[in-house]
């Protein structure tokens, strides 16, 4: 698992009552759809996850599908760290 889906999968799991186990069975699927997350604590994650990882979204990202999905965010994480996004 590579570090940025794992400190994605942490803070759900820290957050959200959500099982590392349930979290990566469901890694796949949309966050907001299997109710692990709603607005509020969209954006007090949003906010954890750009300081946590010393990066910035675009409102475009917000846009993108796989936004919504930890195995999509953390691709999206990944390469902004690499600054490749």
């Amino acid at each position: 698992m590579s570090a940025e889906k794992s400190w994605i999968v942490e803070w759900f799991a820290s957050n959200t009552g959500a099982s590392v186990d349930a979290l990566l069975a469901g890694s796949e699927r949309s966050y907001f759809e299997q109710g692990w997350m709603d607005s509020f604590t969209f954006i007090r994650f949003i906010t954890e996850l750009e300081e946590g990882q010393s990066i910035r979204f675009k409102n475009d990202d917000f846009q993108d599908r796989s936004f919504s999905t930890i195995d999509g965010l953390a691709a999206m994480v990944a390469a902004r760290r690499a600054g490749r996004g």
